[in-house]
């Protein structure tokens, strides 16, 4: 009997296994080399219901064959990702005897930078443009790149894909279903908490800005930027809810990773020199040595901020697993204060506001109204030094809404707030007001159910996109606030009921507020912005904390602040915001003479603040008007005007009205009366 065809049979069969077993399949000539063929071999054993993709919890076959890795032309199969896997699983060992050249596949291969493989590559399309300007060739950043740009470019903005989420792509992205959460990196990426051009990356470099010193015993009013302007900053300084470590991030390695023993920029030792030094804006230390990151990349707030990524628990970011911030313990935040001659920490702990409390860390400011009254800084402000008044820093939602914590107070007695907006106890969900409000649930096409919790992070659309202009939409209305402002318990909202009765009138009545503060740090007087001139004194006010007169004047100063670097005020504490406002336009016309017993006084004050004029002749020319402005503002410019001139202008007698109408309970036109709520 011929024994060739049963040998020669059996050889193509052992070859055939040979090569199938974990190589990625073979190819007869001329077929297609795709990725659903190479990865035949894969799907015949991991598609059973035991091989599931960490975090999502679906089929690691099912995900990766609806995602674009099958379906593109030139997607990636399983190979492609984990390696040859050669004479993978061991069982193969039991009939082929190969030694030392069998390779386990890449259990992770993300870890070991397989992901750039293809996503780091440049992408060949030159000077095409990254939807806001020509892409410009910088630190290494391939020319013609676009998505390498956008994930990995270096020094010009901040980055998807910082040295620290390098060779962790799955921080934010499913490796297998790679459309996983598209609809909320979409939304993500047009936020602010994504916007790698917003001055909040682009000013400074976040991860530089930071101090070995603990946040509780640390002074310095510029060295800890780091615990919000970046992913890794933020995920240190509430690990174990001890909100104090804000050390600066360390460089990178040789091999462009975090180096645990790298430089770090910390304060102390080094500082970032001011405006007027030669070094400006550089770091040094006290010799005037010039030290500088090899590490160029800005950190964005990335998906790690607010969810957890732990392969041993399964949770990722991906999978909606929040980071879990003090929930019962409330947030501690430690205010640093430093002016000539006196330095303090003053620390506030704010009422827990469950899973919210993520939001809250960040959006509780770097100031609060209590430090006004520490003993130093009375001392200083007796002592005419004009030191200058905490600043509350841009976007204190969180502090705003539980003000009463944060804010200055010129009564004592809480029974004359209201320190406790309905706004406050929205909880849909379990996850707190802030979420509740900012991230709505909306329609969606990726999800089983159709929606999602929105990731824009705001309730409102507006006019071009400027939150300075008129508001559009009421994102979170059909969601959340119809549940009250229904027509029953509360009006019913619309985006001209916002624009013309809450926010004008929050708006003229702060900026007719800035108006009247004194000029230069002027807390003791005279304040000529005030008619007939008004000094304050330093003699103790009985009747409002036993703290003397010009402590108060700064307290009016803090309170302008604290307000207008939040928009939203007249939402998150809608009658607080009225009554902190109220109180500082009469303490400054009224000193402590007649505060709180002069309604026609404080009408008086508002009605006789006069309309700017503008100025024609400037470059560009300032029209007349209050003009309001909070987009892209910068250092220096609380007086509501902004280089960008991106402002609402309210120019009319109607426009002033409309500070009556909000901020004097019960307005009556003609009583020249404004009391306060």
């Amino acid at each position: 009997m011929n024994q060739k065809p049963i040998i020669y049979f059996m050889l193509s069969v052992g070859l055939a296994l040979l090569s199938g077993c974990g190589s990625g399949g073979g190819s007869a000539p001329g077929a297609a080399n795709n990725a659903l063929h190479e990865s035949q071999t894969c799907i015949g054993c991991h598609e059973g219901t035991n091989w599931k993709t960490p975090g999502s919890g679906h089929s690691v076959v099912a995900e990766w064959s609806a995602s674009t890795h099958n379906s593109a032309t030139n997607g990636a199969s399983c190979k492609d990702c984990h390696g040859s896997g050669y004479m993978h699983p061991a069982s193969c060992s039991k009939c082929h005897s190969v030694g030392l050249a069998a390779v386990s596949p890449l259990t992770n291969p993300d870890a070991s930078d397989s992901c750039a493989t293809c996503h780091d590559k440049a992408n060949p399309r030159a000077g095409i443009s990254d939807g806001f300007k020509t892409i410009v060739t910088a630190n290494g950043v391939p020319a013609g790149s676009s998505t390498r740009f956008t994930h990995f470019s270096t020094g010009l903005r901040a980055n998807y894909v910082s040295s620290n989420n390098r060779r962790h792509c799955r921080n934010c992205h499913n490796p297998h279903d790679t459309s996983f959460g598209r609809e909320h990196l979409i939304a993500w990426s047009g936020s602010g908490h994504g916007n790698t051009r917003g001055l909040a990356r682009t000013v400074l470099d976040g991860k530089s800005r930071g101090t070995n010193v603990p946040l509780d015993q640390n002074f310095g009013n510029n060295n800890y930027c780091v615990r919000c302007h970046t992913s890794t900053g933020f995920i240190n300084f509430v690990a174990g809810g001890a909100f104090t470590n804000v050390n600066a991030l360390p460089d990178v390695g040789a091999d462009g990773l975090p180096d645990p023993n790298g430089f770090r920029s910390n304060a102390p030792e080094y500082t970032t020199a001011g405006r007027n030094s030669p070094n400006a804006g550089k770091i040094v230390n006290a010799a005037g040595q010039v030290f500088s990151y090899k590490d160029t990349s800005r950190e964005a707030t990335n998906c790690t901020v607010c969810h957890l990524d732990v392969r041993s628990s399964d949770a990722s970011s991906y999978s909606g697993t929040l980071r879990p911030v003090a929930l019962t313990t409330g947030v501690k935040i430690y205010y640093p204060y430093s002016s000539p001659g006196f330095k303090t920490v003053t620390p506030v702990l704010f009422d827990t506001l469950g899973k919210s409390n993520l939001c809250l860390t960040c959006h509780s400011g770097r100031a609060t109204g209590k430090t006004i009254s520490e003993p130093g800084l009375i001392s200083s402000i007796v002592a005419n030094k004009k030191p200058s008044a905490p600043s509350i820093h841009d976007f204190a939602g969180g502090a705003v809404l539980e003000a009463e914590k944060s804010a200055f107070l010129f009564y004592t007695s809480q029974a004359r707030y209201k320190t406790f907006p309905a706004h406050r106890a929205l909880n849909a969900d379990g996850n707190g007001p802030c979420i509740t409000c900012h991230m709505p649930r909306i329609p969606s096409t990726q999800t089983v159910g159709g929606v999602i919790h929105s990731h824009l992070f705001r309730p409102v659309n507006w006019t071009q996109d400027d939150l300075n202009q008129d508001i559009t939409e009421i994102i979170s209305n059909q969601a959340v606030c119809s549940d009250c402002h229904n027509g029953s318990l509360q009006p019913a909202l619309t985006p001209d009921l916002m624009n013309l009765q809450l926010r004008k009138g929050i708006r003229v009545s702060l900026l007719i507020l800035a108006k009247l503060l004194p000029a230069s740090s002027n807390w003791i007087g005279p304040n000529t912005n005030i008619t007939p001139n008004i000094t304050y004194g330093t003699a103790v006010v009985p009747g409002l904390g036993n703290m003397p007169a010009a402590v108060y004047t700064m307290g009016a100063s803090y309170n302008y602040g604290f307000l207008f670097n939040e928009p939203s005020s007249y939402n998150h504490s809608p009658i607080l915001a009225r009554q902190l406002i109220y109180d500082s336009i009469d303490w400054l016309k009224n000193g402590p003479e007649g505060f709180g017993t002069r309604p026609a006084s404080v009408f008086e004050a508002i009605k006789n603040v006069p309309i700017p004029t503008g100025n024609a002749a400037a470059n560009p020319p300032v029209p007349p008007g209050f003009l309001w402005t909070k987009v892209d503002v910068v250092s220096g410019e609380i007086n509501g005007v902004s280089v960008n001139k991106n402002y609402a202008i309210y120019s009319t007698e109607a426009d002033r009205d409309a500070a009556f109408y909000w901020l004097c309970k019960g307005y009556v036109d003609g009583s020249n009366v404004c009391n306060r709520w």
